[in-house]
Parts: C-alpha cells; structure tokens; sequence
C-alpha cells in the first residue's frame, strides 16, 4: 500500500534515496560532518530543554486563549517560540540529515510546525489577511502538544504515562469492537425497556416511562446514563413503585456492561500499554544508554583508582594491590558478587597475556560482570555446549573406530608374525639341505684344454 502511494505521488525513487542514506549513515565508515552537533540533538539535555519549550508554549496558548482582551505580548512571545521551533528543525536536520524529514511523525512535527507557526504569524500576519483565518490557525497551535506527548516517552521518569498513552492509541481497534458489542447490548436491553416499561399497562400515563422509554433511542441513551452510573437511581426508584421487573433489569444492565464490558476496556487498554512498555525499543535504548554511560564512568573511576603509575594500564601488581587495600576497589567487586578468593581469576579474565590490562577491556569485562545473563546469552552457550558435545560424540565414535582398526592390524600383525616364524624355519631347513650339496673337498680348477679332453673321452665312450 505504501508502494502504491509513493508511486502515485512519484515520490517512490525519493523514499529509495531516503533509504540509501539512511543506510550510507548508519556504516561504520561514515564521519559525521557535526559529531559534537549530532551528540547533543540525541542527548536527553537536548530533549528536556525542546519539551520545557513546548510546555511553556502551551501554558501560554491557554492565557492567551483565557485573556478577555488582545495583548500584544502574546502575539511577540508566539514569534520566540515559532522562531525556537524552526530552529529546532534546522538543527535536527543538520544532525541526522535530510532523511529526518522522511520519517512519518518527524513529517507531521514539520507540518505541525509550518501550519501552526509559520504560515500564521509570518505569512498571513503580514499579508493582512482576515483575523478569523488566522484565529483558525492560532486555535491548531495547541496541537504542539502532541509533539510533547512524543517526547515524553523518552524520559524514563514518565514512563507510566508514556505506556498509558501508547495502551489507549494501541487499543482503537479492540475499543471499537468494544464499543460495537455494547451498542448492541444496549440495543437489546432497550427493546426489553420499552416493551416491558415504555408500552406495558403497569405505566400508561406514566411520563416518566414515556420520557426515558417511550422508544428505543430513548431507551438506548437512558441505558447509556444508567451504565455511566450517573443518578440512575432517580430513574430506578420512581419506577420501582409501579413494577417489580424494573429493578432487576437495571441491575443486569450493570453487571453485564459496567461491570463486565467497561472493565473489559480498561483491561485492555492496561495490558496494551504495558505490553508496549515492554515493547518500546527507544525507551529501552534510551535507558540502556545511560546506565552503560554511568556504568562506563563507574569503571573508569575504579580503573584510574587502581592505576597508580599512571600509564593507562593495570599491571597484575597493582590489581592485587588495589583489592587487597582499597576498600572502594573491594566494595564495588561486592557489588560485582566477586569473592576475594576469585581474584586471581578474575585478574586472568582480565588479562589478555600482556601481563597488563587498558581501559577498554577492564571496563567490558566488568560490565559483563556486572549484567546478568540474557536469554541469547544462555541459549548460545547452550547451542556451543550442545555443539561441543555433538563433536565428542563424533571423536568419541571415531576413536571406537580406530581402536577397532587397531585391534584388527594388531591381529594381522601377530598373524605375519607367525608366518614369518614359520617361513624362517623353512629356511633353516633349506639351508640345511642345501649344505648336503656341498663337496667337503676342494673343487679343483678346470681349464679349457681339460674341459676339451674329458668331452672327448665321454664322446668316445658313447662311439
């Protein structure tokens, strides 16, 4: 649906730029060209200062609008505060860029700004248009509070108005189902009302019966009056005294829609607005951001108590040193729940293998000390503990494999040994025979010629 209207609008390719810078800002890479500016228009200082403003600006609207003649004052005080308000916007926009525009309710801040302040007082005012144009505009001027009301959620003091605001806005659509379901209740128990009050014999001529149930809308708005609790006793009791059936059908009213439905409401804008409150990621970071600034201060206190050599780090001397001497140091690692017997493991948390600690690493491993674990934190250890033992459970299968292969190479092993005893006693016995084979007298040296004569001889011999 948002598509669809930026394109109508042809503002789509300008809402994808939006987005791009907003992206292009959020990168570590990007140096803000103000970050002093940037800073200050994000700090709470910044806010308190604007929403003072603004109280201010409504309590004089209300004078203003209360006083019996025109006061030039007010006319010169309402400049100040238009021209503290366009300011504000300049300012805003220099911190967070153009895109701060581009945000809905930072949009309907301008808007609020520029048909309520600007346009009135340094458009129309100077163009001498008609009074009555610009009373209409000076009446929309109150609507600066709902800027107010915006800011007020991120002071954590007024956190319970803030979640009491949200649980009504959250709650429109349960109320109008609400409020649908006891206009038919109502509905039914005004026709009941007029058959049973407005048109019965018991009540003819009664004006009270046809003033309050002559039909159904009377009888539907008398209703209204009787679940609202307002003097419905001085409709009851008169009528009490002319039937029996009237006091028990104003009780039932009650019980079922104030007693029951009402209550409903109230329930759930309550349960709306604290499920909000548990919801509500500015305030949240809002909170988190200044518990970790005074966190961060706490730390940097004690790690400047303990650096006593002044370099900017902590050897492991002078940690010992400070939480065996320092009653500060030994408080706070009270606060910490760190007994004195776990310093030394503390100090090798601490410790990265430098033999010396920094500022930076001192103050975050303090403040993991000190924060309790979080839901993430518990199931990531869970999954890292599950998956380490899933990789035991791998080893432990696979040396079960390896011993198995060894116990079959150990037997192989055995097996060959064995059958080299065997084939050695083969040898021996090879050997043995072999030796048979030997002449025990010296082989006399046959020549050629001797060789030639004894091959004669045989020759011969065969002749």
């Amino acid at each position: 649906v948002n598509r669809f209207l930026l394109q109508s609008l042809g503002l789509y390719q300008l809402h994808l730029k939006a987005l791009r810078e907003r992206e292009r800002r959020k990168s570590p890479e990007f140096k803000h060209p103000h970050p002093k500016l940037r800073a200050f228009v994000h700090s709470l200082r910044f806010d308190l200062i604007i929403g003072l403003i603004m109280l201010g600006n409504g309590i004089m609207i209300g004078i203003q609008t209360s006083a019996k003649d025109e006061n030039p004052f007010y006319d010169n005080l309402e400049q100040v505060f238009t021209f503290v308000f366009v300011l504000e916007l300049v300012v805003r926009v220099a911190a967070d860029g153009w895109t701060w525009v581009w945000d809905t309710a930072n949009f309907c801040d301008l808007a609020l700004i520029i048909s309520t302040g600007v346009i009135p007082m340094w458009i129309f005012r100077p163009m001498a248009i008609d009074s009555t144009i610009v009373r209409a505009f000076s009446v929309l001027r109150i609507l600066r509070l709902i800027r107010l009301v915006r800011m007020v959620r991120m002071f954590p003091v007024f956190k319970i108005l803030w979640s009491l605001i949200q649980g009504v806005l959250d709650s429109v659509r349960t109320l109008l189902y609400t409020y649908v379901i006891i206009t038919i209740v109502l509905y039914i128990f005004a026709i009941f009302a007029v058959y049973l009050i407005g048109k019965s014999e018991e009540f003819e001529g009664s004006e009270l019966a046809t003033y309050y149930f002559g039909d159904v809308p009377k009888a539907m708005f008398t209703f209204f009056q009787v679940i609202t609790l307002d003097s419905w006793t001085d409709i009851c009791r008169p009528l009490m005294k002319q039937s029996q059936i009237v006091a028990p059908l104003f009780v039932i009213v009650i019980l079922v829609v104030t007693l029951a439905l009402l209550n409903l409401v109230v329930a759930v804008i309550c349960n709306n607005a604290f499920d909000r409150a548990r919801q509500d990621e500015d305030l949240i970071a809002t909170q988190k951001r200044a518990m970790m600034q005074t966190e961060i201060a706490e730390l940097e206190r004690m790690f400047v108590d303990m650096d006593t050599s002044r370099t900017g780090a902590v050897s492991r001397e002078e940690f010992m040193t400070a939480v065996e001497t320092s009653e500060e140091v030994q408080t706070k690692f009270n606060v910490l729940e760190v007994l004195p017997s776990e310093y030394n493991e503390l100090w090798q948390l601490l410790d990265d293998g430098s033999g010396e600690v920094k500022t930076s690493r001192f103050a975050d491993t303090l403040r993991a000390l000190r924060g309790e674990a979080k839901s993430k934190d518990s199931f990531s250890i869970l999954r890292r503990v599950q998956k380490a033992n899933d990789r035991i459970q791998q080893l432990n299968e696979l040396l079960h494999e390896r011993r198995a292969l060894a116990a079959e190479l150990r037997a192989e092993a055995t097996e060959v040994r064995q059958k080299l005893g065997l084939l050695q006693h083969d040898l021996c016995d090879i050997v043995v025979l072999m030796g048979t084979c030997v002449p025990s007298k010296p082989v006399v040296e046959a020549t050629a010629e001797r060789i030639e004569e004894e091959a004669d001889k045989l020759h011969d011999q065969v002749e």
